[in-house]
């Protein structure tokens, strides 16, 4: 598991999100939606792809980061959106997007 996380920085800032989101939500009275329900489940989908299947994790992942970006999931307690009117985009998710990329051009040049 230690591997896993050391070697790839998206997923390990991705399950300090949730975790925060988690606590945060479990001792305020905070409540969250169903999009961060289906952001959270699909997460722990990728989870279990990055033990199983390196390369579908890979693609799998970075489709739940791009959802994440126009916001169809979240892991955040608040939203955060930048933009103009209709097309909003979420700085978090193109911030893991880019970091996920990275790491896989890195992992693929090795």
């Amino acid at each position: 598991m230690k591997n896993i996380f050391v070697k790839n920085h998206s997923l390990t800032l991705s399950t300090i999100i949730i975790l925060l989101t988690l606590i945060v939500v479990i001792f305020t009275n905070i409540s969250i939606n169903n999009k961060h329900y289906f952001g959270i489940l699909l997460f722990l989908c990728s989870l279990i792809l990055a033990y199983l299947n390196r390369q579908f994790y890979n693609y799998f992942f970075g489709i739940v980061l791009l959802a994440g970006i126009f916001g169809l999931v979240d892991f955040l307690f608040f939203d955060v959106r930048i933009g103009y009117k209709l097309f909003k985009v979420n700085p978090i998710f193109i911030f893991l997007f880019i970091l996920h990329i990275v790491t896989i051009r890195k992992t693929n040049s090795k």
